[in-house]
């Protein structure tokens, strides 16, 4: 059986590396998919408040993203209220 062993502390080729490439890439490439998972789930929600698929519109916007939210906003018909019922 093989001991892997974790480094406590770091270099300054650690963070170097860090800093070149290494783990700020990975945070660039993790931002915008979170900010475009939340808007799905802002779309969905905001479906659901128009009486429409929650589950459809997430679905869709997940895909989509900005062009789901466009949809949802501009196919609303001037009769869809957004409800408020508090309970």
């Amino acid at each position: 059986m093989e001991c892997i062993s974790i480094p406590l502390v770091f270099s300054v080729g650690d963070i170097n590396n860090i800093k070149q490439g290494g783990i700020v890439d990975d945070i660039q490439m993790i931002e915008p998919a979170v900010g475009w998972f939340s808007l799905s789930l802002i779309i969905s929600g905001l479906a659901q408040a128009m009486n429409r698929g929650g589950g459809r519109w997430w679905i869709f916007g997940l895909l989509t993203g900005p062009v789901a939210l466009f949809c949802l906003v501009a196919l609303a018909g001037r009769n869809d209220e957004i409800s408020t019922d508090s309970q």
